[in-house]
């Protein structure tokens, strides 16, 4: 009995072990069937129109912003360059007695081979090394100082004007007379130097319309940097020029207010011509301002900012001015004992 059961389970055992492995085979499904994936070679053209199209609103989208964030950059160099020279200059003049530098370094009357006032201002911008280097007693452009005079000196120059930091080919006052000056680019050895350019200039003086002088129509009042007198005729005022220009000016003579008296004028690259002066020579260190009763006369704020420029005030704020500002206030800023009423809302 015992031995009949066992064979039936065997067989039955078997029957069933069959069954399932039947089943099974029945009811899984192949790896082939679980096999969704399509083979592709390439994407289609209707796909590659839209990722185009995609990509070509990005750069539409970013393109604005990434150049608007770079103006912006250059912007802020250069107030910070113009900031740094106004700073030069008041560390000058609280080591000399309030005194500034002098416009021209001599009093010699053609202003390509008198030095400006800025390499006195180099030792107090990191510029030792390159101070002594000048030979102050030559001319500028004389082939021993070409290779200094060749330094660009980052702060006084703009970030924003095309060709930074660059270089002139020929100055600008010495253009109309080469006869008088030696070929700006003089090979030296191996080399060839030309000239380092700036783009700031020191406010000397300003052209306004009337005065305090009966019958004056227009009247030469004394910016930060000028050693005359309050005011004086047009006729007055051009005598003796490079004589005044030579000597030292004084802080103590800005009675109008610091916060009040702009010290430091934006006028970037090659204005209103083709070549422009270097920062070492006294060619375009000088600011003139006139306010727009003089006709014919070129724009007073040049920079590739829009329209205006940055001034430096003497207590080395520096701010953005449109060359639309009115005549009084530009005036008003420009003089440093006027006795004019200002507001920062004026010009702000």
């Amino acid at each position: 009995m015992r031995q009949r059961s066992s064979q039936f389970r065997e067989v039955c055992g078997g029957s069933l072990a069959d069954a399932a492995d039947m089943h099974t085979q029945r009811t899984a499904p192949s790896a082939r069937g679980l096999d969704l994936s399509v083979d592709r070679q390439a994407f289609t053209l209707v796909e590659i129109l839209v990722v185009i199209v995609i990509i070509g609103l990005l750069v539409a989208i970013l393109l604005p912003a990434i150049s608007a964030a770079r103006s912006a950059v250059r912007r802020m160099q250069c107030i910070n360059h113009e900031r740094q020279s106004a700073l030069a200059a008041v560390s000058y003049a609280t080591a000399h007695r309030a005194e500034l530098p002098s416009l021209w370094r001599t009093a010699h009357t053609v202003q390509w081979i008198n030095f400006s006032y800025r390499p006195a201002l180099l030792p107090y911008l990191e510029e030792q090394s390159l101070y002594e280097q000048l030979e102050l007693n030559l001319a500028p452009y004389d082939p021993a100082n070409l290779p200094a005079v060749s330094r660009v000196v980052s702060v006084y120059q703009c970030p924003a004007t095309p060709g930074f930091p660059r270089h002139i080919e020929q100055d600008s006052d010495a253009a109309g007379v080469p006869d008088l000056i030696p070929p700006i680019s003089v090979p030296t050895g191996d080399n060839t130097y030309l000239p380092a350019a700036r783009d700031y200039a020191a406010v000397y003086d300003v052209l306004t319309l009337g005065g305090p002088d009966p019958g004056a129509t227009h009247v030469l009042m004394a910016g930060a940097w000028s050693t005359e007198q309050r005011h004086s005729s047009v006729e007055a005022g051009l005598v003796g020029q490079q004589e005044h220009r030579a000597r030292p000016s004084s802080f103590r003579k800005i009675r109008d207010g610091l916060s009040h008296t702009v010290i430091l004028v934006e006028q970037a690259g090659p204005l209103h011509e083709t070549v422009e002066g270097a920062w070492a020579v006294a060619d375009r260190s000088t600011f003139s301002g006139l306010d727009d009763s003089v006709p014919g006369q070129p724009k007073q704020l040049f920079s590739f900012h829009g329209q205006g420029g940055h001034v430096s005030f003497a207590d080395t704020a520096v701010t953005y001015l449109s060359d639309q500002i009115d005549r009084r206030v530009w005036a008003a800023l420009l003089t440093r004992n006027g006795a004019e009423i200002t507001n920062p809302e004026d010009w702000k």
